[in-house]
This record gives C-alpha cells, structure tokens and sequence, in this order.
C-alpha cells in the first residue's frame, strides 16, 4: 500500500467511524444535516473549480480540493444509512408480522452479518475508486482531469514551442516540489503554471 493510498484509507475508515456513531448518536439529523450541507457546498465549489480552472487556477485548485470534506460527508452519511438498513432488515424477519420470527440471538448475528457485509461493501467501493486513476470522487484524480482538460484545447501550449509549460502541465514529476496531484504538489503546479499561462501571447 502506497503512501498516499494509505490516507485514503485512513479518510474512509474515520468517515465510516463517523457515520456510525452518527447513526446512534444524532437521532435528530442535526449533524447529518450538517454533513449534507458540507456535501452540497463542496460539490458546487469542485464543479465551479473544475469549469473555470485555467482562468484562476490557484482558487480553483483550493476549491476542487475543499472536495476531500465533501467526500468525508458523502462516506460518512452514506456509512449512516448503511447502519440503518443494516439494522432495519432483520426487523422484517423478526417482532409481530414477520413471516419468520427470528430468536433474539439468531437477530443479533443476522445484524452483525448484514452489518459487516454493508461495512466492507462501502469501504471496498470508495477504497477501489481511489486507486482508479480516472476517478470522479478523490480530489487529487478530479484535479488532474481537470487540468488537463483546462489546456487541451490551447494550440499555444505544445511540447516544442513551450516545452517547460507543457511539461508543467502534463508531466507527472516537475521537480523535487511538484511529484504527483496531491494538495501541496497540484497548488505548487497551480502557482508555477498560472503565471507563464498568464504571460503567453
């Protein structure tokens, strides 16, 4: 496991953490409310970073990165209704109506089953879809999409008449500052690419 993959896995586990102490703890939806408005805010803010990133590239790259709390609220209420069909399911087998009453020790296991089987569902989907390089959910693949598609279409940009730019660009390595699309190395990106963009003729 890579470095980087290791703090995707860290944000899906404390997500996931969240979202079930959620599901028992804030039985008004106060909180989830509020994740959901983070949700709301941060997916507007990404569409705004990605459709207007060549013109203000440095607030852009910010606001595609304010995505990462987004995601939190996304894993995390998505964690909370997991916990609730998990819990609500067995209701179906089990109390007064239910088809096939179920033991109150044979509920329990059945809950944990679903339980678990809904846990490692989530966290597989949101663990595979962070290793995929064109993934439309982690910032750092939505940022780099985005740039690209930013500059594709300019015929002033090419490796033989602006090959440091071009390279700025496109290149997955820049120098010992600027490796990859994570935060700090896509803003450094962003701040050494904006001005010579700015410049060109």
């Amino acid at each position: 496991m890579t470095k980087k993959h290791a703090l995707d896995l860290l944000l899906i586990f404390v997500a996931s953490l969240t979202g079930a102490y959620l599901h028992f703890q804030d039985p008004n939806w106060g909180v989830t409310l509020v994740l959901l408005f983070v949700f709301l805010t941060t997916l507007v803010l990404r569409w705004i970073g990605k459709w207007t990133l060549p013109r203000l590239m440095p607030l852009c790259t910010l606001f595609i990165f304010l995505w990462w709390f987004g995601l939190f609220a996304l894993i995390a209420i998505a964690t909370r209704f997991g916990f609730a069909f998990s819990l609500w399911l067995p209701g179906l087998f089990a109390g007064q109506g239910g088809a096939y009453p179920l033991p109150d020790d044979e509920r329990t296991a059945v809950t944990t089953l679903i339980v678990g089987a809904i846990s490692t569902f989530l966290g597989a989907l949101f663990y595979d879809d962070a290793k995929d390089p064109k993934s439309r959910l982690w910032p750092a693949q939505v940022f780099k999409s985005a740039f690209w598609a930013g500059f594709q279409s300019d015929d002033r940009i090419t490796g033989q008449d602006t090959p440091d730019l071009y390279w700025a660009i496109y290149a997955e390595e820049v120098n010992e500052k600027i490796k990859g699309w994570r935060f700090l190395a896509s803003m450094r990106r962003a701040w050494l690419v904006w001005p010579v963009y700015r410049a060109l003729p």
